[in-house]
């Protein structure tokens, strides 16, 4: 069992907030997140036919932008949802498979993984829907159970796992400790669990892959020391400024601004790079932290998560 577990302190990172995806097809997108997944749209956001599509799960969301010009972005590794029943979700998905035969869309439903081991206090016997986006990205679905899922409505992402090389783990233990001031588990010698927020976990699971494959997505997560974070960050020469954003975090006065700043390399302790993902990091004053969200909750109607 992980060891911060039996506590309720999260760290540094106290919210693992988005996930922000290109896609080629924004209708596509939109079957399989609202229809599909029955997710909701949130409806203080752009209308369509935006760009920009952000759909609500519970207290976190998925950002997707529609970029017709380039290749969508595909998590390398998969995405731990939860969602208030899964018999409802089999159905929903069973509805779309028609309306998605032409794209990667797959589902089936899985028995317990005994080599499943994170952060969060999944059943002995947790089943679970596998599910292929339309696009490329792995999701896999659990209920909700109250005795161990306290997420809010039912609804939210528990947790997200990529893959690293096995030799690469330490470098990226000592990135989030030392630097982002995490809570981080060496869970076994090929899992590495991080605290994102109350039962919300980066995961990273060792690969015999010779290269993990990246191109640009990014995640949202908020910081309780901002500033002594970005000091720390700029000090070594890990801030993402050139990224296609218009927040810029050059200084620390931009990012105060912003309430907001982004980094992407993990560095190695021989030097050079061992690891490359996006973090969006924003401080508890950003205008996004926490706002109700207004989610449907399975045949109930709506509820706004606050």
């Amino acid at each position: 069992m992980a060891k911060f577990l039996d506590c309720q302190s999260v760290g540094n990172i106290v919210l693992f907030e988005h996930i922000n995806l290109e896609v080629p097809d924004a209708l596509i997108a939109m079957i399989f997140y609202i229809e599909g997944l029955g997710l909701t749209k949130d409806p203080f956001q752009r209308p369509p036919p935006s760009v920009v599509l952000w759909v609500n799960a519970g207290f976190q969301q998925f950002h997707i932008i529609t970029n017709k010009n380039g290749p969508a972005q595909v998590i390398n590794g998969h995405v731990g949802l939860i969602v208030p029943n899964l018999t409802e979700l089999m159905r929903r998905l069973t509805s779309v498979e028609k309306k998605l035969q032409h794209t990667k869309f797959s589902w089936s439903k899985k028995g317990f993984d005994p080599k499943m081991q994170y952060n969060i206090p999944l059943s002995p016997k947790a089943s679970y829907v596998d599910v292929v986006g339309p696009f490329g990205n792995n999701f896999r679905v659990f209920e909700y159970d109250m005795s161990r899922f306290p997420f809010r409505g039912g609804l939210g992402i528990a947790y997200v796992e990529l893959e690293s090389r096995k030799d690469k783990l330490k470098d990226i233990k000592d990135f989030y400790s030392h630097f982002m001031g995490a809570l981080v588990d060496q869970i076994d010698e090929e899992t590495l669990s991080v605290c994102v927020g109350p039962l919300q976990q980066l995961v990273f699971r060792a690969t015999d892959k010779e290269t993990i494959p990246y191109n640009g997505y990014h995640f949202a997560i908020y910081l309780a020391t901002f500033e002594i974070t970005y000091n720390l960050l700029n000090k070594h020469g890990l801030l993402f400024t050139q990224h296609k954003f218009s927040d810029r975090c050059e200084t620390l006065r931009q990012a105060l601004d912003n309430s907001q700043f982004r980094v992407r390399d993990v560095p190695s302790a021989q030097g050079g790079v061992v690891f490359q993902l996006e973090l969006e990091v924003r401080s508890l004053v950003h205008p996004s932290f926490m706002r109700p969200l207004v989610n449907r909750i399975g045949g109930v109607g709506i509820n706004c998560c606050q």
